[in-house]
């Protein structure tokens, strides 16, 4: 869903994405739960840079020597947040 999710963002005309805060809380032997603070930017039709930051929280889970895979996850309003700024 990642992936998908970023093919979304870029047709609305993001530019970049970046994780500027990551902080992770073990849960049980197998599950974390990961906070991470996002910060975009958005190209406007009219050239201007738009500057976008928010926050989500993933839910892993996590196998010995397999890679980390989210299960859930939990997001502000962003579409709202993107209505607010004209990207929707």
């Amino acid at each position: 869903m990642v992936p998908r999710g970023f093919g979304y963002y870029r047709r609305l005309g993001t530019q970049r994405m970046e994780v500027r805060g990551l902080s992770v809380t073990p849960l049980d032997d197998f599950h974390v739960l990961a906070r991470t603070h996002w910060w975009s930017s958005y190209r406007r039709q009219s050239g201007d840079v738009l500057e976008i930051e928010f926050d989500n929280i993933y839910l892993l889970h996590v196998a010995a020597g397999k890679e980390p895979k989210i299960f859930a996850y939990v997001a502000g309003d962003e579409h709202q947040v993107l209505k607010d700024h004209g990207r929707l």
